[in-house]
């Protein structure tokens, strides 16, 4: 409590002038408010959405369609775009050392615009192409190595195979050695064996020379007999001594021939680790290239390596320079010489106008109309062309219900410049149909189009609601008085004999004041051109004589009782500045006066006195 005390204390000014100002206010809206306006919390309370103005009648301006020679020429805002646009924009960091081109200067492909200052990459470059060549000759150098390994392979295999000839050899004159000993061994038996023949004859043939030597000189047989059994008995003695002397050359041959098999052998022996050891020679020169082969492949891969590298590196040197890419006039230079630039700033704009593309939006209804060919007039200033439409995209915007279609237009002389503004005019026929004003052709959402017509009101003359004349918000079934401003209700009523009708129609050829319709209306139809703002299907309208500023006289109000037309009264003759101070008047009906207080009898509103408090 005491610092409320405190405050008060403190602020005693402020709060009598507070509270001076409230009271006054709410004198001044107690007795200054005009009758019949609202307070603040009735303002405050009031629905403004709810608030409908009483039907009444359009003034509208109506004809009926003309059959006339339409000449499609429609016109739309069109820009100018340069055939094609090249970003110069650099690629490693540096400094501008020099610029070559200027602006409006032409260039052609290839041509060097600007040279960037970075001395590390062209070192880079150096470096690389320098280490590619040692690459290049270590991987060459081993290239000779694989093809002296393989050479070496090729003889050692050659060795193998003529070691594997020589064991093929060896073991034949084995063989063969074998053969002849076999046979040497059989003659030797043979002649053994001859021996033992011979030495048996030899034996008789001793026997039969004693018998015949006893016969002899007994007497029994002839000298002859003797003598031819020691004839026999001789050459027994001689076979056997050939028999002999065949076995010792027989036995001679069989130890030659065991000598040779012997050498026939140990020949195999040798030529067997001869060939052993050529297999051993190629194994090792097979795994010597082997090694070899993958050392070429691994140099091979570092030159390639160091290759791409050496092209990474002059690559990125050469991107010190700035060239065109493209025909062209380059039309912006954002740095200049010793500035300082990073990947991907641009440095110039390079835009190709020799031919120049001119876009438009045109309207969804026109999308059946226009196609790659059609004719068109771009205009700029006072300068007209004549171009046919080269792409028609096929998108509609949502937004706005149009499609873009694009004229490409020679321009040698360069006269279209990027971003011109254009018109772009389409061009057609004569064409004879029925024909409204242009301002007539409405769109929906949809962008269909449609026209407003005049059609028969069904009307039956009776009231369809009571409300007041000053709240057109309230609405009442019957008579009554308005809860606001107590005059009373007057009945509502829809005048006028005709009302708005939306026909939609198919459009034709579009000239620069009438449009073809190709379906849709009737010869007997009133098309609505003017006045068409706040239609809606069912809206009483009337014809009216059309000016340049709007109708030149406007159709009675509707749902107005007698004596409330204010456009008739005599109230639109006396104001509030006519009434003499210290009278009592209406404000609604300044006429009606009276030296005393009172209502009026119009609009039952209390008088007040003009000048009073």
């Amino acid at each position: 409590m005491k610092t409320v005390i405190r405050f008060v204390r403190h602020h005693w000014l402020t709060l009598g002038l507070l509270l001076g100002s409230l009271y006054l206010v709410m004198w001044i809206v107690e007795t200054q408010r005009t009758p019949g306006a609202m307070t603040i919390i009735e303002a405050q309370a009031m629905d403004m959405t709810a608030m409908k103005a009483p039907p009444g009648v359009h003034p509208v301006a109506a004809e009926h369609p003309v059959t006339m020679s339409v000449s499609a020429e429609s016109s739309f805002p069109a820009e100018v775009f340069a055939f094609s646009d090249e970003s110069v924009a650099v690629r490693i960091p540096g400094r501008i050392k020099r610029t070559l081109v200027y602006p409006g200067d032409r260039v052609v492909p290839g041509q060097l615009l600007a040279e960037i200052e970075a001395d590390e990459f062209a070192a880079m470059s150096g470096e690389s192409t320098w280490m590619a060549r040692a690459g290049s000759s270590m991987a060459l150098a081993m290239q000779r190595e694989v093809e002296s390994m393989r050479a070496s392979l090729a003889r050692s295999r050659a060795g193998l195979s003529a070691s594997g000839a020589a064991v093929e050899r060896a073991r034949a004159g084995a063989r063969s050695a074998q053969t002849r000993h076999s046979q040497a061994r059989r003659e030797l038996e043979a002649a053994e064996q001859a021996i033992l023949d011979a030495r048996a004859s030899l034996k008789y043939s001793e026997a039969e020379v004693g018998r015949a030597r006893r016969l002899h000189e007994a007497g029994a047989i002839s000298l002859d007999e003797r003598q031819m059994a020691e004839r026999e008995f001789e050459s027994s003695v001689a076979k056997t001594r050939a028999a002999q002397a065949e076995r010792e050359a027989r036995f001679e041959a069989a130890r030659s021939m065991e000598a040779e098999v012997e050498a026939a052998q140990a020949a195999v022996k040798e030529a067997s680790e001869t060939q052993h050891i050529a297999k051993a020679e190629v194994d090792e020169a097979a795994a010597r290239l082997k090694k070899t082969e993958q050392e070429a492949r691994a140099k091979e891969a570092e030159r390639e390596a160091l290759k791409s590298t050496a092209a990474s590196a002059s690559t990125l040197s050469q991107y010190r320079y700035l060239r065109a890419l493209s025909h062209g006039v380059v039309s912006e230079r954002a740095a200049s010489p010793g500035a300082v630039v990073m990947p991907g700033e641009p440095v110039f704009q390079i835009r190709a106008i020799d031919t120049v593309r001119v876009q438009s939006e045109l309207p969804q209804t026109l999308a059946s109309q226009v196609s790659a060919g059609t004719r068109v007039l771009i205009t700029t200033g006072s300068t007209t062309r004549e171009a046919t439409v080269t792409s028609v995209f096929p998108v509609v915007s949502a937004d706005s219900r149009t499609f873009r279609v694009e004229a490409l237009v020679p321009n040698k002389d360069h006269s279209l410049l990027p971003g011109m503004y254009a018109t772009l005019s389409l061009l057609g026929g004569p064409e004879d149909a029925l024909s409204v004003r242009n301002s007539a052709i409405q769109y929906d959402a949809d962008g269909n189009a449609f026209v407003w017509v005049m059609g028969e009101a069904e009307s039956s003359g009776e009231a369809t609601d009571w409300t007041c004349t000053m709240h057109p918000e309230v609405s009442e079934p019957g008579p009554g008085i308005c809860p606001k401003c107590k005059m009373d209700l007057v009945p509502r009523k829809g005048t006028g004999d005709h009302v708005a009708e939306a026909r939609k129609v198919r459009l034709g050829a579009q000239g620069k004041t009438h449009t073809a319709i190709a379906s849709g209306l009737a010869e007997t139809d009133q098309v609505i051109w003017a006045g068409i703002p706040g239609l809606f299907p069912g809206a009483p309208v009337r014809a009216m004589e059309w000016g340049e500023n709007g109708p030149k006289e406007l159709p009675a109000a509707a749902g107005v009782p007698e004596g409330h037309d204010h456009s008739a009264s005599e109230a639109s003759k006396v104001s509030v500045d006519d009434v003499p101070e210290g009278v009592y008047y209406c404000p609604m009906h300044p006429e009606v006066q009276s030296a005393d207080p009172g209502t009026c009898p119009k609009c039952k509103m209390d008088l007040v006195q003009k000048g009073g408090e």
